[in-house]
C-alpha cells in the first residue's frame, strides 16, 4: 500500500510539472547581436556584428527560463559597425574562415 501512495504522488508530481512548462517560440525575424573583440595594438576595440536565428525556443517554467534549442545560420553574419565597407566585408569574410568560425564546415550552430 504505502508503495501505490508513493508511485501516485510521484505521478501527480510529474504530471504538475510538465503541466507547467511553456515552450516559447523565438521570432526569427530578429537579429541578435553578436559582441567581440578586435586586436588593433595597442587597443583593443569590440566589434558588433549581427547574425540571424533560423528557429529555436525558450523552456519556461514557473516564470523561469529552463531551457531551450537555438538554430543560428552563420551565413548570416555582418558587420554593424565598421563603416568603410571594404573594411566590413574583410572582417565578415574573416569570421567565416577556417581560423575562426569556419563557416564553410560549421554552417549552423546548435
Amino acid at each position: 500500500m504505502k508503495t501505490i501512495i508513493i508511485t501516485v504522488v510521484i505521478l501527480i508530481g510529474t504530471i504538475s510539472i510538465l503541466n507547467s512548462q511553456e515552450k516559447l517560440n523565438i521570432d526569427t525575424s530578429k537579429k541578435v547581436i553578436s559582441n567581440g573583440v578586435l586586436n588593433t595594438r595597442p587597443i583593443l576595440k569590440a566589434i558588433m556584428t549581427y547574425i540571424s536565428f533560423e528557429e529555436g525556443y525558450f523552456n519556461k517554467t514557473d516564470d523561469v527560463i529552463t531551457g531551450g534549442e537555438f538554430i543560428i545560420d552563420m551565413h548570416t553574419i555582418i558587420g554593424i559597425d565598421i563603416k568603410k565597407e571594404e573594411a566590413n566585408k574583410s572582417l565578415v569574410k574573416h569570421l567565416k574562415y577556417p581560423d575562426f568560425f569556419n563557416v564553410s564546415y560549421f554552417q549552423k550552430l546548435v
